[in-house]
């Protein structure tokens, strides 16, 4: 991991980011994204919600005069009212600052991919698949052991199992031998 790459923790409440709570993203370098505070909202303005936060802790390379926690991505819809089903739907979009985190490199590092199944489901009202994290095939096992469990077991493969093979080995020739 690079020193310029951030791992976010800290979600608000949104269908993209729900399933990821107790989850961590992987974003290298990423901008802060919001808002613009205007004097006068109109009425049919969009609706931008923040949904991921850098840590409390973060700078800012140039120091914009703002204090963390930064707003790092934001799902923005228009045209939706609540529980009001139209025609048309509704205009919606997940900006993130970061555009290499989903990536080849680092889709699968963290729960980015998670993210992006989550973002493309809520882009696509399928709010159904928005309940969790679906399954993952297992690609690697990783046993953790102790040094004392990890010598035990190298002295049971290394030297009781072929010793046990090399015994029973000599006693079927001393049978054949007789």
């Amino acid at each position: 991991m690079r020193e310029t790459d951030v791992i976010v923790k800290a979600f608000g409440k949104h269908p993209v980011v729900n399933s990821l709570v107790e989850s961590r993203l992987h974003l290298s370098l990423p901008r802060s994204v919001g808002q613009l505070k205007l004097q006068a909202e109109a009425a049919d303005a969009p609706r931008v919600e923040e949904i991921a936060f850098s840590s409390p802790e973060a700078t800012v390379i140039g120091n914009s005069g703002r204090k963390p926690p930064f707003p790092l991505m934001v799902a923005v819809e228009k045209g939706a009212i609540r529980d009001v089903i139209t025609e048309r739907g509704a205009t919606r979009m997940v900006v993130v600052g970061d555009s290499l985190f989903l990536g080849n490199l680092q889709i699968d590092s963290a729960a980015n991919r998670e993210f992006a199944a989550a973002a493309v489901n809520w882009l696509l009202e399928r709010t159904q698949l928005l309940a969790g994290v679906g399954p993952r095939p297992v690609t690697q096992y990783k046993i953790v052991m102790t040094r004392t469990q990890l010598h035990q077991a190298q002295g049971v493969l290394l030297g009781a199992l072929p010793g046990f093979v090399l015994l029973l080995g000599g006693l079927v020739w001393l049978r054949r031998r007789r």
